[in-house]
């Protein structure tokens, strides 16, 4: 697979920017496919790996068309809520303060806070919502006292009581 993609001048890196993951995300991938671990990679990202192994006469405008109709139809079918939210809030990433993007990269880059930024997508549909289950209103709930509690933190100037 390597050398497929030096002889259609495609950087690992740059296809790795095509499909939204990180480089060693698309390292690992390669890796499982020239091992045959095929189970290891995401059906869309196998997809364009047999796309591009076994297509006679395939150049780079190729790969890029098949990422762009193929891999993106299928996010649009299968992904996730947490997918679809995560979308919202990078259509938004331009526009967002320095400090806002310096919290969202560290939160995904930190494996602790996957609990966390669970629970913020989970109430984003929530809070739409006009009737709630106990358990809803409970996370609801939570979801207040928190906001009340980075309020009262940025009145105070970022200071804390002990």
């Amino acid at each position: 697979m390597r050398e497929t993609l030096r002889q259609l001048d495609i950087k690992i890196t740059e296809l790795a920017e095509y499909l939204h993951i990180s480089r060693p995300t698309m390292y690992k991938f390669i890796e499982s496919y020239e091992k045959g671990a095929r189970s290891l990679i995401p059906k869309p990202i196998l997809g364009l790996l047999d796309y591009i192994e076994k297509t006679p006469y395939i150049g780079k405008k190729n790969v890029v068309n098949y990422i762009l109709t193929n891999i993106a139809v299928l996010d649009d079918n299968i992904e996730t809520s947490d997918a679809k939210t995560f979308k919202k809030l990078a259509k938004g990433w331009s526009e967002a303060s320095p400090e806002r993007r310096s919290l969202i990269l560290h939160m995904l880059e930190v494996p602790e806070y996957e609990n966390e930024i669970r629970f913020f997508i989970e109430i984003q549909p929530l809070l739409k919502k006009r009737e709630l289950t106990n358990d809803e209103q409970g996370k609801i709930d939570l979801y207040k006292k928190i906001i009340r509690q980075i309020s009262e933190i940025n009145s105070k100037g970022g200071k804390t009581h002990d």
